[in-house]
Order: C-alpha cells, then sequence, then structure tokens
C-alpha cells in the first residue's frame, strides 16, 4: 500500500517526515495532548515537519500551509484513533477486531444506492490495518508535494 513518491534524492526525508508524523500520532493515540500550539510538544512536532518540507523543497511561502496540512493530517487521525480506543474501553469484552466486524457489518447493510462507497468499503473495514492507512496519508501527502514541485498553485 505504501508509495514513497517524494522528489529526487529525497526518499530519506520522506520517511524521517513519516516517522515523525507516526511517533506523534502513537503519543496523541495514547492520550498525549499537544494540541494548544504554544506547548512544547506541538512546537517541536511543527517545527521538525517545517525543517523536512524544507528538505522537501517546499518553498518558503507554501511551508506553513504544508505543515499546517500535515500536522492536521496527524493530530486527526490520532484523535480519532484515540476515540476508538474509548469507545472500546467501554465496550467491556470488545475487542478491535469484534469492534471493526461490527462496523462492517452496519455499513454492509446500509443503501447501497444512496452509499454506494461506504456499501462498497465494508468487505475492507474489518481488515484494515490502521498504521498503513495512517503512512498512507502522509505518502499521499507527500505525493502531492512532490507533484506541485513543493509549490502552491
Amino acid at each position: 500500500m505504501r508509495s514513497q513518491r517524494c522528489p529526487a534524492g529525497s526518499e530519506k526525508t520522506g520517511r524521517r517526515t513519516g516517522g515523525v508524523s507516526l511517533s506523534v500520532n502513537r503519543a496523541v493515540s495514547s492520550g498525549a495532548q499537544p494540541c494548544r500550539p504554544w506547548r512544547p510538544a506541538l512546537l517541536d512536532f511543527y517545527e521538525s515537519i517545517g525543517r523536512l518540507l524544507d528538505a522537501l523543497g517546499v518553498p518558503e511561502e507554501a511551508r506553513f500551509d504544508a505543515a499546517g496540512t500535515l500536522v492536521n493530517h496527524v493530530l486527526g487521525v490520532a484523535a480519532q484513533n484515540a476515540a476508538n480506543a474509548r469507545l472500546l474501553a467501554d465496550a467491556r469484552g470488545t475487542d478491535r477486531e469484534s469492534f471493526l466486524e461490527d462496523a462492517a457489518t452496519r455499513w454492509a447493510r446500509v443503501d447501497p444506492e444512496r452509499y454506494p462507497f461506504v456499501h462498497a468499503a465494508a468487505a475492507r473495514l474489518g481488515e484494515h490495518n490502521d498504521r498503513e492507512q495512517f503512512a498512507f496519508g502522509v505518502d499521499v501527502f507527500l505525493a502531492g508535494i512532490a507533484a506541485l514541485g513543493g509549490a502552491r498553485r
């Protein structure tokens, strides 16, 4: 599923970006709360992402928006994972696989005319890997940066 499409010579930087993002995702998913922009954890994360985007050749005028977009992806996924973990904790005796299978069963029951994508995706929901899906999102972001040549249009 993963495909790094970073600008030439920046594969290592792209992997570091993904690694930093995954570390922050894990921290937030486990309960850390770096979401106030003046907190050191979030400052360090923004700084790391900004430096990595600079190494990828993202122009200074686009770097703030690019960093914000990636940070929002990381924190959004982490918040969703943390919320899902709380749901699992509240549903005593339910493991992740059972939770996802239940959700997949519900998705499979929706009206395929109204929700064709959700209905079709139900078959994959129960077996997907959250970490791979998150990393894929980072890869999509990096591929977009590479496709734009690092510049905003």
